[in-house]
């Protein structure tokens, strides 16, 4: 069974020496995931001549694929280098569990391949080239570099995985498979189009923008998920809608909206297991999912606006945006 793993990753590379340049054809409907990750798997047990056509095909996101990683190509060649990761603890660890969990990612590619379509049409400037399936030894689950994007499938094996037992719950619920396209889609809208933080001094314009950065993800991903482009659980999101006033209530009565605390900010919008400040059964990430709902609001009410103008500073950044949304909590 090895030799057949390995027969066919020689396929998959030579394949891919056959056009160097590759990039991923716009009209397809389906995003490739380059597995990376298999192919450093199995690398010690490739032949010189395959693992030059290695280092070549996989040239627009090695460099940084092994800084990543935490090898600096500049002190060591690529083939050493990956030698070294190819015998490294992550990659015996989690590839063999990425290939048993994830062993057929089809339909997440097909998703992809949608949402980017999707996106492209209202984001142009969103470029990608290449997405490359990895393991890696860090928390951060995507990360672009130019038209390059790294998926750490060691991260999307989902919660029961035992690999995760040290982490919190809060965490270990978003690493279901099924969040992949939602991370990557957030991950490109926010790479192109970053928050200014000269502009987005308060709260409010953080929620504003974390709020647009949801709704890019919902307008893409095909019959998306509100809860899994929060970044919270279903049971979570319940609580969040079932509570909308509340949540509301209290950030006008603690003065939170323009306030320009980091640590408020960070508390209401980052991952978390809880806001106790809201409410002590309140979940991670009020702020966002109020956010969202804001930005919803104003949509609603200006059919106009475009996707390009919700990620501008002139929106977020404007405190008569509140005014201009109309927004109502649900009671």
């Amino acid at each position: 069974m090895k030799k057949i793993v390995v027969l066919a990753i020689i396929f998959i590379v030579m394949v891919s020496c056959s056009d160097n340049t590759r990039r991923i054809d716009d009209s397809a409907t389906a995003l490739p995931i380059e597995r990376l990750d298999q192919l450093v798997y199995h690398y010690n047990e490739i032949d010189s001549a395959t693992r030059d056509c290695l280092t070549d095909s996989m040239s627009p996101g090695l460099d940084i694929y092994l800084r990543v990683a935490g090898i600096n190509s500049d002190s060591i060649d690529v083939d050493s280098a990956l030698t070294m990761l190819s015998g490294s603890q992550p990659v015996k660890v989690f590839t063999p569990d990425v290939d048993d969990r994830l062993h057929s990612i089809e339909d997440l590619e097909m998703s992809l391949g949608i949402a980017l379509r999707r996106i492209q049409t209202v984001l142009p400037g969103i470029d990608v080239s290449h997405i490359y399936g990895v393991v890696s030894p860090y928390r951060q689950s995507v990360i672009t570099a130019d038209s390059v994007v790294f998926v750490a499938l060691n991260l999307y094996l989902g919660r029961d995985y035992p690999g995760y037992s040290g982490f919190e719950d809060y965490f270990r619920q978003t690493r279901e498979s099924v969040r992949i396209p939602y991370d990557v889609i957030e991950a490109l809208v926010a790479s192109r189009y970053p928050i200014d933080n000269d502009r987005a001094k308060t709260i409010l314009s953080k929620m504003l923008y974390q709020g647009a950065l949801v709704y890019a993800v919902m307008s893409s991903i095909p019959d998306a998920d509100l809860s899994l482009a929060l970044g919270v659980s279903g049971e979570d999101l319940k609580w969040l809608e079932g509570n909308e006033s509340l949540i509301w209530d209290k950030l006008i009565q603690q003065g939170l909206l323009y306030s320009s605390s980091e640590i408020d900010a960070s508390k209401l919008l980052m991952p978390s297991p809880a806001t106790p400040a809201i409410h002590p059964e309140a979940p991670g990430r009020v702020g966002r999912y109020v956010g969202y709902a804001i930005v919803k609001s104003y949509v609603d009410k200006h059919k106009d606006v475009t996707l390009e103008q919700l990620l501008s500073s002139d929106y977020y950044g404007e405190t008569k945006t509140l005014i201009d949304a109309g927004y109502v909590p649900a009671r």
